[in-house]
């Protein structure tokens, strides 16, 4: 998969997520969290732009819930 498609979806995961934190339903909440732990999964391994952002996010989150 090319880098600019898993730039993409790193960045739909994350603005997923942030929807979902704002209309405060936990298991949206809870499930675009999975979500965005298996993208990174998909995309720790290569040098993806928003993988690190991505991490960072889902570590904030994990301590949140």
């Amino acid at each position: 998969m090319e880098v600019s498609k898993m730039t993409k979806i790193i960045m739909n995961a994350v603005m997923e997520y942030k929807a979902a934190k704002c209309s405060g339903n936990k298991e949206d909440i809870e499930y675009t969290l999975n979500e965005m732990e298996n993208v990174y999964i998909m995309t720790c391994g290569c040098s993806v732009p928003g993988s690190d952002m991505l991490r960072e996010t889902i570590l904030e989150a994990r301590e949140a819930v």
